[in-house]
């Protein structure tokens, strides 16, 4: 047998198993399902800053406190908890530049430079004495709750993390 032979059965073999293939594919394509997470992944009613599962009401996750709810006034009144480690405030220094240095840019008393996203209108710098002046509380309520022009993030970032933002602009006041 020469090598055109073998090619021309070789490529026979393969259009074969391939038609086979497609047969059995399409028989038993009415008796095959989807696993079950499938539609719920698609069709989810889940939307940014929910949890899967809904809390169970009159609880908190072991460990968190989060989940409780206070009003801005009540929380401008709260003590910052978390120690200003280098930890605590490397954590704020990356939660910061995600979340807050898009609009207040760099936190400077001599280098401010404004956020990239608010050319127009930037984000104060936080350098600034007005804001050294501020309670701890008093930022996490505005991180949390917003004010006129700052939008809400407290959806999406935990105490905790507000806490080491905290910590963070904090430490850079200093310098």
């Amino acid at each position: 047998m020469g090598f055109r032979s073998m090619n021309r059965i070789t490529s026979m073999a393969i259009k074969n198993v391939l038609t086979i293939g497609l047969l059995i594919g399409l028989g038993m394509s009415s008796k095959v399902q989807a696993l079950p997470f499938n539609d719920d992944m698609v069709e989810s009613q889940i939307s940014a800053g929910q949890v899967m599962r809904p809390k169970v009401a009159d609880t908190v996750p072991l460990g968190s406190a989060d989940y409780l709810t206070y009003s801005k006034e009540e929380a401008a009144l709260l003590k910052n908890i978390k120690t200003a480690n280098p930890v605590s405030v490397l954590t704020g220094k990356r939660l910061f530049a995600i979340n807050c240095s898009p609009c207040h840019g760099k936190i400077s008393k001599k280098n401010y430079v404004p956020g990239a996203v608010s050319q127009f209108m930037p984000g104060p710098n936080l350098a600034d004495d007005f804001y050294k002046q501020r309670t701890d509380g008093d930022i996490l309520a505005t991180v949390k709750y917003g004010n006129i022009i700052m939008p809400a993030i407290g959806w999406k970032l935990s105490n905790n993390e507000i806490w080491d933002i905290v910590n963070y602009i904090r430490e850079t006041q200093s310098e």
